[in-house]
């Protein structure tokens, strides 16, 4: 969440459009990586209940930590790329 705000209150002072297509490829990426973060939580509650499905948990993080690094290293391109308002 703090990422979230922190991110909106960044793009303020920047046309993001201007980025060309990297910005629709970062909000995509950002909103499945958010998505994403749901799978962790799902399984983690069934390796609790369970104890058997430590393997789809752990699967489960590290794809959602892959989405998350992507969703950081295409917002950092996008701002690099995007001009000061």
């Amino acid at each position: 969440v703090w990422t979230i705000a922190a991110a909106l209150r960044l793009g303020v002072g920047y046309d993001l459009e201007s980025a060309g297509p990297i910005y629709p490829i970062h909000m995509l990426l950002a909103k499945l990586a958010t998505l994403a973060l749901l799978a962790p939580v799902v399984t983690g509650i069934s390796t609790l209940r369970s104890g058997k499905r430590h393997r789809f948990h752990r699967m489960a993080a590290f794809s959602a930590f892959g989405m998350i690094v992507l969703s950081a290293g295409t917002g950092i391109w996008m701002i690099a790329a995007a001009t000061p308002i």
